[in-house]
């Protein structure tokens, strides 16, 4: 059964995970020593994580872009771009 709850505005839903027993004693510690609920520790753990998933994502974007850079023959690719289009007018 999943309940809907509101947390400092935020619609959350609530939600089950199984944990063996050093992740629930670690996540307890984590927890006690930052005087925050487990509940807390688990969402910054996944607003971190999805962080460092999106900064992998735009470096992989960006390695991307830097070893593909100058292969375009054209040189410009606006300029040719145009000229193409101008083509399919034409006909």
């Amino acid at each position: 059964m999943i309940y809907d709850i509101t947390l400092w505005g935020t619609m959350m839903i609530r939600t089950v995970i199984s944990l063996d027993q050093q992740e629930k004693a670690w996540l307890d510690s984590v927890a006690k020593t930052n005087h925050i609920s487990m509940a807390s520790v688990i969402r910054l753990a996944i607003k971190e994580y999805r962080k460092k998933n999106k900064m992998m994502a735009m470096t992989d974007i960006n390695t991307l872009l830097n070893q593909t850079k100058g292969t375009w023959p054209e040189k410009d690719g606006l300029k040719y771009q145009i000229k193409i289009r101008n083509e399919w007018r034409t006909k």
